[in-house]
């Protein structure tokens, strides 16, 4: 996962991962996904978490450098 978005610019970790975390289990509720499926669906999500933070990590020290 962090190879495929350390292109993205301006990625705020933890604000941004929230946001997304928060419109997926919106989706998710709007679509009837409910209890231990939809708990398992942001469980993969929240294991995210430490990929979505090493690409916003690593584009604040592109940033710093240039």
């Amino acid at each position: 996962m962090v190879d495929a978005h350390v292109g993205v610019v301006g990625l705020r970790y933890p604000e941004d991962f929230a946001t997304v975390a928060g419109h997926l289990a919106a989706v998710l509720t709007e679509l009837g996904v409910g209890g231990a499926l939809h708990a398992d669906v942001m469980a993969v999500a929240a294991s995210l978490a430490p990929d979505f933070e090493k690409v916003a990590n690593f584009r604040k020290m592109i940033e710093a450098d240039a």
